[in-house]
């Protein structure tokens, strides 16, 4: 009688060639999915306090849940420990996930210029509550010009027209009209921006001054321009 052979828990990893190269975020994205695919539901500094943490929702567990988030990013390897850990947070939810949003909105500006923390934002501020999302929405203050000309933190914009009421959002046109208006407005990332504002915000006192800047120049040139048109279509479709 022939004896079978079962192989069992065998893999094989494959590393990139750029893996050594690669950004920490994108090193971190990495390593959040291997940890998925073998079946690991927490990340490291929540394991050991999961259970007690879930078991009760009461308020006076808020603090102790913010001070372990700190000190999961201290103790483990820095940043790309916490990206993972912090997507595995918001997936969880609860007072977990606002643990994540509160420590997310103290870095808010840097992780929305970056290809992966800036998934990482929207994802807060989708399953934010009102006031975390307020929070969040305030690490961009000062940023919005660069951000809204980023690949990356422009989505976080449109994200925080999206998520916040109309007074709260309105801070991004406000500072918009500080810089050049007109030059956003044709970018390639901050045309969507300017589109968004004019989709969910266009009654508002702050948004139809900074129409009224863009049309200020030649209405001809814009409607012409391979993003332009779109804000100008925009425009007329909510303005």
């Amino acid at each position: 009688m022939c004896a079978g052979v079962v192989v069992k828990n065998t893999f094989v990893c494959i590393m990139d060639d750029d893996d050594e190269a690669a950004s920490p975020s994108l090193r971190a994205a990495r390593a959040s999915h291997r940890a998925q695919s073998e079946g690991n539901v927490f990340p490291s500094y929540l394991e050991t306090h999961s259970s007690e943490l879930l078991s009760d929702g009461s308020a006076d567990h808020a603090t102790p849940v913010a001070e372990l988030v700190g000190e999961g990013c201290q103790s483990a390897e820095g940043e790309d420990a916490c990206i993972a850990d912090w997507v595995h947070a918001l997936e969880v939810g609860g007072l977990l996930a606002s643990a994540a949003i509160a420590d997310i909105a103290n870095q808010a500006r840097a992780l929305a210029f970056d290809p992966i923390g800036c998934h990482v934002v929207q994802r807060a501020l989708e399953v934010a509550n009102p006031a975390e999302a307020y929070h969040l929405a305030s690490g961009l203050h000062g940023s919005v010009v660069d951000a809204a000309r980023s690949p990356y933190a422009h989505l976080v914009l449109e994200e925080i027209v999206h998520r916040l009421g109309t007074n709260d959002a309105t801070f991004i046109a406000e500072e918009m009209m500080l810089g050049c208006v007109r030059s956003v407005a044709l970018n390639i990332y901050g045309y969507k921006v300017v589109c968004r504002m004019l989709e969910f915000s266009a009654r508002e006192h702050a948004v139809s001054a900074l129409v009224d800047e863009v049309l200020a120049q030649d209405i001809a040139a814009l409607c012409c321009h391979k993003f332009g048109h779109r804000v100008a279509m925009s425009i007329i479709s909510n303005g």
